[in-house]
């Protein structure tokens, strides 16, 4: 009874470790992230191109629609897809800030996983709106950016400028 009863034990033991473990996934290669980095690029140049243009439709192409999606800037959080929507839609189609232009001097890619990367990226507001009238203002963004149903998307995003901007 007693062999038996050890025998159980440590076969339900084994049983829970060999079936509870998961294989980690095989660690990227070199070459893995620099085509993640590159695909992340593309659809971030194209948002550049979106935000330049002032086409809120392409710029909340690169941004993921659902609830859950969070965007930081100027002291607000837009909580969901839809108050990003409706802040980009806003800004974008309002003939007072049509003259602003971004450019970025620096963007540094992270591959977090496979389907994960974080991007930072550092330039300017050309032409916006301040205090002091429009000029040239030093911003920064932090973007998580995941792939969701085989495209790149912003699911967290943070914008912040070295200025106070007049958004209208």
């Amino acid at each position: 009874m007693k062999t038996s009863l050890r025998s159980i034990c440590v076969f339900a033991i084994f049983a829970i470790i060999f079936c509870g473990c998961q294989t980690a996934p095989a660690p990227l290669s070199e070459s893995e992230k620099e085509e993640i980095i590159k695909e992340v690029r593309a659809a971030f140049d194209k948002t550049t191109l979106a935000v330049n243009t002032h086409d809120a439709d392409q710029i909340l192409d690169f941004c993921w629609n659902d609830n859950d999606y969070l965007y930081a800037a100027d002291g607000t959080l837009d909580k969901g897809w839809d108050a990003n929507y409706k802040a980009a839609s806003s800004i974008h189609s309002n003939p007072n800030n049509q003259s602003f232009t971004i450019h970025y001097d620096e963007i540094i890619i992270k591959v977090l996983k496979r389907d994960a990367v974080m991007l930072v990226g550092k330039g300017a507001f050309n032409d916006i709106l301040t205090v002091a009238g429009p000029k040239s203002v030093g911003m920064v963004v932090t973007f998580l950016i995941e792939k969701i149903d085989e495209k790149w998307v912003v699911t967290i995003g943070h914008e912040s400028a070295a200025e106070t901007l007049l958004i209208l």
